[in-house]
């Protein structure tokens, strides 16, 4: 269903070009980037977020740009190139500071506490986590609160108290299914995983 969802998303963003409308055809590119994330066609969801990112760019739209990071970081992630994931969030973390948009704050702060965590940094890690902690009580939205405990869990892990990251891993876990999120394959095994130690 993937598919289908971006072939819409395509067509509308045919049509927006159609009119001229760029900043439009730069939000369906995102969305465009997710969807074939989703499929796996990675090298196609890099190209749609950079293509959105020349277009926030040109019309200085601050907000859009940092969404197109984002998306950029989050497929470097999953192509394994860390250190490039780590520019994109670092300067999509820098303009969602700026423009004080505290909820798209987290993803970026839970890819750059993982990322400290993956090179041995734990109070760098701690001090994102941290900030992001204090971000998603203030909002109080139990689903990015659920998402964001999984990655406490893996630090919690790495400072040896698989006890306190398994209690933090099914918290999330209970907190997404009461948000009717389906648990994806990634969630699962990473809870596993926690469960062994």
């Amino acid at each position: 269903h993937y598919t289908r969802g971006r072939e819409l998303i395509e067509r509308a963003k045919a049509a927006h070009e159609s009119l001229g409308n760029r900043n439009q055809v730069a939000i369906c590119l995102n969305e465009i980037g997710a969807a074939f994330a989703q499929e796996g066609n990675l090298e196609a969801a890099r190209q749609a977020f950079q293509s959105s990112l020349e277009i926030k760019r040109d019309l200085g739209d601050q907000q859009g740009i940092s969404y197109s990071l984002n998306g950029l970081g989050i497929i470097a992630e999953m192509q394994g190139d860390d250190e490039l994931m780590a520019v994109y969030q670092h300067e999509a973390l820098r303009l969602k500071r700026e423009i004080g948009d505290m909820a798209a704050m987290t993803s970026s702060l839970q890819a750059l506490s993982k990322f400290a965590l993956k090179r041995g940094q734990l109070e760098l890690a701690s001090t994102y986590l941290q900030e992001g902690l204090e971000i998603v009580m203030r909002l109080g939205k139990k689903r990015v609160t659920s998402q964001f405990l999984m990655t406490v869990a893996h630090f919690e892990l790495h400072r040896a108290r698989p006890d306190v990251a398994l209690r933090l891993a099914m918290a999330s876990s209970a907190g997404l299914r009461q948000c009717n999120v389906q648990l994806d394959e990634t969630h699962l095994q990473a809870v596993e995983a926690i469960r062994a130690h």
